[in-house]
């Protein structure tokens, strides 16, 4: 499974969207607390550099990803503030 972005269930949660290498099955899973943040930092944003057509795809299947107007959301919901802090702080 590869991870593809974020998308938010309408309570806000948010959820890791992944993709089946092999048959291209696309689910969601939501993110656990022990969950490394800066890596579904990093898949956000990996998620940002996906092309239209791609992200047009997710969003016909049910999987709408999350966009760039929601990183400071994003932040909120990882690390409690608006601005994400540097791993060593």
């Amino acid at each position: 499974m590869k991870p593809l972005g974020l998308k938010a269930k309408k309570d806000g949660e948010l959820m890791l969207v992944h993709k089946c290498l092999g048959c291209g099955h696309l689910s969601a899973n939501r993110i656990a607390g022990d969950d490394n943040t800066y890596s579904i930092m990093e898949v956000f944003r990996q998620s940002l550099l996906l092309l239209s057509n791609e992200l047009r795809e997710l969003e016909l299947s049910g999987y709408p990803l999350l966009s760039k107007y929601d990183e400071e959301d994003i932040n909120l919901a990882l690390f409690g503030s608006q601005i994400e802090p540097t791993e060593t702080s």
